[in-house]
């Protein structure tokens, strides 16, 4: 009836956490570069638009923003819920700011990026405008519509608070081994029972 608690071993560094959320970059640009040639061939074969215009853009932007919100959150659940068990062994001692420094230190990155942007360095670097695109493929598109001059550079720093937002609320609970859903399919089932009843 109860899973019986399996024991742990190893280490959960912080370390080791900032590379799994940092690593959901990467997999997005690879996301994104094979989206971009699959609409790409499908103009090809059956003579379709998709890739002109903002369509595309606004696929790959929406697909990319979805896997990373997942894949972050996923990742920082089974990190709670591994470091639950390190802690229940004393493998390890409980650190409750641990995802907000894991967060933070993976978007490293892209601080530099955005402050590279505001100081106005990466208009003429071509490396640097190339390392922004790939840090920030899923979120150029949002900020390219908020087109308000200089003062849209600002903005380069907003997706920097997207890993810590996903990571902390989700490593909390699977530190709780709450799993939002088997809490809604419990709720929506106990609402269909409640009904059935009347």
């Amino acid at each position: 009836m109860f899973k019986r608690r399996k024991e742990e071993t190893g280490n959960s560094t912080v370390g080791r956490f900032a590379f799994k959320i940092f690593y959901m970059h990467i997999l997005n640009i690879i996301v994104f570069v094979v989206l971009h040639y699959v609409f790409y061939a499908t103009d090809a074969i059956f003579g379709t638009e998709i890739s002109s215009g903002n369509t595309e853009t606004i696929i790959i932007t929406v697909l990319c923003l979805l896997l990373y919100v997942i894949n972050v959150y996923l990742d920082s659940w089974r990190t709670g819920e591994r470091d639950l068990n390190l802690v229940t062994y004393k493998r390890i001692r409980y650190k409750s700011l641990k995802p907000l420094y894991a967060a933070l230190i993976s978007q490293i990155p892209g601080f530099i990026t955005a402050a590279l942007i505001l100081t106005g360095f990466a208009d003429t670097n071509i490396v640097i405008l190339r390392l922004i695109t790939f840090f920030y493929v899923d979120f150029l598109y949002p900020i390219s519509l908020a087109n308000i001059g200089e003062a849209s550079k600002i903005m380069y720093f907003i997706p920097i608070l997207f890993a810590p937002i996903i990571a902390i609320p989700a490593y909390h609970l699977g530190f709780r081994e709450v799993r939002l859903l088997d809490k809604l399919m419990f709720a929506g089932s106990k609402k269909q029972g409640s009904e059935k009843t009347r």
